[in-house]
C-alpha cells in the first residue's frame, strides 16, 4: 500500500497528470509490480453513511514492457488518472490541504532513482 498522491521529493517519482497540472508522483508501486510481474489494484477507503467503505477499482495487468521507464510512467498515470476520478466523484474525502504540485519539473533536471 501507498500513499500515491504525496508529493515527496525524497522519494524515486515520475511526473503526471493531476487535475491538469503535472505532480511528481512516486513511482516505486509501478517499479514493484513491474519486478514482481504483479497486478496493480487501485484501494481507497470511503466514508458513507458514517462507516467506512472499501472501494477496490480495477486490476491491471502487466505486461513486460519493451521500456521500463516507460511501463513505470504507463502505470503511475493510468492509476493516478482513476485516483482523480474518484476524487472528482468524491471531492470532500480527499486531504486538500498537502502541497501536491510542490514539486515541479523544472526542479527535477537530473532523473529520480528508480
Amino acid at each position: 500500500a501507498t500513499l500515491a498522491d504525496q508529493d515527496v521529493p525524497n522519494l524515486a517519482g515520475v511526473f503526471v497528470p493531476w487535475f491538469g497540472h503535472l505532480a511528481y508522483t512516486p513511482s516505486a508501486p509501478a517499479g514493484l509490480s513491474l519486478v514482481a510481474r504483479c497486478p496493480v489494484q487501485p484501494v481507497f477507503f470511503l466514508r458513507r453513511a458514517g462507516r467506512w467503505v472499501l472501494h477496490v477499482g480495477p486490476r491491471m495487468q502487466i505486461a513486460k514492457p519493451a521500456n521500463r521507464e516507460a511501463g513505470i510512467q504507463a502505470i503511475t498515470d493510468w492509476a493516478t488518472q482513476y485516483q482523480e476520478a474518484l476524487v472528482r466523484a468524491h471531492p470532500e474525502q480527499w486531504v486538500w490541504w498537502h502541497k501536491r504540485w510542490r514539486t515541479r519539473p523544472e526542479d527535477r533536471l537530473d532523473p529520480p532513482l528508480r
